[in-house]
């Protein structure tokens, strides 16, 4: 395009990076821009030279602007398309590449105020950034607007035709897919929505890569999933910094992890913020894979529980989301005729709006706010809350023969631990998804109801709440406490009155439970105590007497079953 498009002489073009026949610094202009580069012009300004120093914008110039840019000019040569002229790769493997401090990528466009300081038209010459701010970060305007000039306003670019492309790699039953799924099919409508959902026109999708994004731990926002990890384990370091120093003795703590991207990272940030950034020395990871192989494992029964995740009978993986259907059509189908009266000209379907108000969770936990929360009232807010009670209750918790059944190998294995005592050490962790820690809970029976939550109708009352139970970055700590016990003495008289005997001194073992940093009475507890002794929390295991792993109306023989299959892989 240089050369034979806009006939732009090799010679000078050479000469534009050199200053009076000898090669010249490039002078740079000004800051960095929102997205990070860096930008400098050539000595005689008749170029700009900018980096990209993030992968996703390089690689997409290369493999998907790059060939049709070039068609497009050359059948266009006359376009008011900036002229790109270079796309420059840096090989070599430098310090601050390494670092990331260095950008590898560059590209040189013609400079298009070149020489219009001296047209007699340089004060009609303006310049303005189309990328609006809040593409990369949300920012509040604390004063409403009011130390910003009318001219200002007047020059704000809100359009950002920012689409996403969705690859057929992409489909599946996964949340964020429904959500893309959703996004597409606006787009695709071509149409100016109104109402409640006016700010969509303007709205850009929250991640500009879904593939490498989905199923990743969120490294942005106040709510992110970084932040909330490190922020506990320091929070966990100042709760039992009295313990660490036995920890150290026993060579290295171990942390358990399911073999989930974002699971191991949560892992690692926390043991970052409890043990240091050197952690490493400190403490071992474990990761466990999540498959069916491995037979009961603790970790994520959910998976390698056969009989479960196959879905042999009714009560399989697939019962939440049967039951949460029949609740979904109690409050969906208004929330879908209100747009629909905004919108005439489409009608979105129950999925489609239950998508929307997954949107306003998953986009703040990634920038921190979402106008897509603004879009449902109080009532509506509420309704989502139950149903998502009711897809835990049914799917791995109360409402399921299977829920206590998985959860019991996790506190089998716990309970264990704590019968040992400090000989086993005194610190142990694991990492699972949200999924996972339901079927403990209903194995404990912590936060039982007296009948199984309806889906006709919100439960009043109720204490089933996995908005407390399980939110981002939930957490159940299992602490072991020694007490003095109390002793029993006794005399012989009137033979010997004198004579007083007792019991030799000894401690009483208790184990208590904390839910979210809240401390929650084990069931057959004095809830005085707010925690059971270690011979409770071991009958808890016992499936041939009443307790808290009992799960009301289980079959007796699902947990052979379960354990049997387990064993058969």
């Amino acid at each position: 395009l240089r050369i034979d498009v806009w006939g732009i002489d090799e010679d000078e073009y050479k000469e534009s990076f050199r200053k009076s026949g000898k090669r010249c610094r490039l002078n740079p202009i000004g800051d960095l821009g929102y997205s990070g580069s860096t930008f400098f012009t050539t000595p005689n300004s008749k170029f700009l030279i900018k980096s990209v120093p993030r992968r996703f914008e390089y690689s997409f110039f290369r493999d998907d602007m790059l060939q049709p840019y070039y068609e497009h000019m050359r059948s266009h040569p006359s376009s008011l398309l900036v002229r790109i002229t270079d796309f420059l790769y840096t090989p070599y493997h430098t310090l601050g590449g390494w670092l990331g401090l260095a950008p590898t990528h560059h590209i040189i466009m013609e400079n298009i105020l070149f020489g219009k300081e001296r047209d007699s038209r340089s004060k009609e010459w303006e310049t303005y950034d189309l990328k609006p701010s809040s593409y990369f970060f949300p920012e509040r305007d604390i004063m409403n607007g009011a130390l910003s000039s009318a001219a200002t306003k007047e020059r704000l670019i809100d359009e950002f035709n920012d689409k996403v492309r969705i690859t057929s790699e992409e489909y599946s039953d996964r949340p964020g897919v429904r959500m893309l799924e959703l996004v597409k099919r606006i787009q695709d409508a071509n149409i100016s929505l109104k109402g409640d959902l006016e700010f969509v026109n303007r709205w850009n999708y929250f991640t500009f890569d879904p593939q490498a994004h989905f199923e990743q731990l969120t490294t942005t926002g106040p709510f992110a999933g970084t932040l909330e990890a490190f922020t506990t384990g320091v929070k966990l370091r100042t709760r039992y910094e009295h313990l660490l120093p036995s920890s150290h003795s026993f060579n290295k703590t171990n942390l358990w992890a399911s073999d989930s991207n974002r699971v191991i990272e949560t892992a690692r940030y926390f043991a970052a913020g409890l043990f240091g950034l050197d952690w490493q020395k400190t403490a071992h990871l474990h990761i466990i894979p999540e498959t069916a192989d491995h037979g009961a494992d603790t970790l994520t029964p959910g998976d390698t529980c056969l009989n479960y995740a196959d879905n042999v009978d009714p009560y399989g993986h697939d019962y939440g989301a049967r039951m949460l259907m029949e609740y979904r059509s109690t409050y969906l189908p208004a929330i879908s005729d209100r747009l629909l009266k905004q919108n005439p000209d489409m009608r979105f379907t129950d999925s489609e709006v239950y998508s929307m108000q997954e949107m306003c969770g998953f986009e703040t936990t990634v920038r921190g706010s979402s106008q897509w929360c603004d879009v449902f009232t109080k009532e509506e807010w509420l309704a989502f809350e139950y149903a998502r009670d009711v897809i835990h209750y049914y799917r791995a918790g109360p409402g399921n023969p299977y829920g206590a059944v998985m959860g019991w190998l996790w506190l089998n294995a716990t309970a264990n631990l704590l019968a040992e005592g400090p000989k086993s050490g005194p610190l142990f962790f694991s990492f699972v998804h949200d999924g996972d820690i339901i079927p403990l809970l209903a194995a404990l029976a912590l936060f039982p109801t007296p009948h199984p939550l309806p889906t006709t109708h919100i439960a009043p009352n109720r204490t089933y709440l996995t908005s407390q139970l399980t939110p981002m970055g939930g957490r159940i700590i299992f602490e072991r406490l020694t007490c003095p016990a109390e002793v029993t003495c006794w005399s012989n008289a009137p033979l010997y009155p004198n004579h007083v005997y007792c019991e030799e001194p000894r401690d009483d073992v208790f184990v208590r439970v904390s839910v979210n940093d809240g401390i929650v009475a084990i069931p057959g507890t004095r809830k005085r105590l707010s925690s059971a002794t270690t011979s409770v929390l071991l009958r808890s295991r016992d499936w041939s007497r009443p307790g808290p792993a009992r799960a009301r109306g289980t079959d007796p023989t699902l947990q052979s079953r379960v354990l049997e299959r387990g064993r058969g892989k």
